[in-house]
């Protein structure tokens, strides 16, 4: 193996040790989410507007040119 790639790489194989460790031990469970339930991908991928709209509901966040302003 290149040991200038397996430096810079070292850390990553630590963490996957590190997190399967406590897989198996069952400190960490893990749970399959849909890609489209991911709330983060708001922030980071480009969303159809049904999309957007769905993922911005569940942050909370309202449309303020739906909103009539006060008087």
């Amino acid at each position: 193996m290149n040991a200038r790639f397996s430096q810079k790489t070292k850390h990553i194989d630590i963490r996957h040790y590190f997190i399967r460790d406590h897989i198996n031990t069952k400190d960490i469970k893990l749970k399959y989410i849909p890609t489209m339930e991911i709330i983060a991908n708001i922030l980071t991928k480009p969303l159809a507007r049904p999309a957007f709209e769905l993922l911005r509901l569940k942050l909370s966040i309202i449309s303020l040119t739906n909103v009539k302003p006060r008087l």
